[in-house]
């Protein structure tokens, strides 16, 4: 049975920092299921697809399918848009609660921890963000 969607504005954001110290948020806003941590850690994915490689840019709107690479990974769409005061802001929907590993075009990564299946949004301070790579990080 899946989980009741909590109202948007309740979500709680989680604060986060680049690693060129670049802070951003993250929270679900539409969470299905809790998923079990144990099987996840065990899962082979993160060995058997380290990274997949993608473009997605501010206007990639509305919701794209994710290519197979990273749907091995647990995400199955996303769209990357920017808000009215210019913060990107990067929904995604996931299979898997996973430490997941957005790697911008300079090598910034942001990392986003989902222990839930569902939707989620992750808002970075920079308008012109490129992701360029997803992975699954468990460090």
């Amino acid at each position: 049975m899946s989980a009741q969607p909590a109202a948007l504005d309740t979500m709680p954001w989680t604060k986060g920092m680049s690693t060129k110290r670049v802070s951003f948020e993250y929270r679900s806003t539409r969470v299905e299921a809790a998923t079990n941590e144990k099987a996840n850690a065990e899962d082979p994915a993160s060995k058997t697809h380290p990274m997949a490689h993608v473009q997605w840019k501010v206007g990639d709107y509305p919701w794209k399918k994710t290519s197979p690479q990273v749907q091995a990974l647990g995400i199955s769409g996303y769209q990357f848009s920017a808000n009215a005061t210019g913060v990107a802001e990067l929904e995604f929907t996931n299979t898997q609660g996973r430490h997941f590993a957005f790697v911008g075009q300079d090598q910034e990564v942001f990392n986003v921890y989902v222990t839930s299946e569902g939707d989620h949004t992750v808002r970075i301070g920079k308008s012109d963000t490129v992701i360029t790579g997803v992975m699954i990080d468990w460090e």
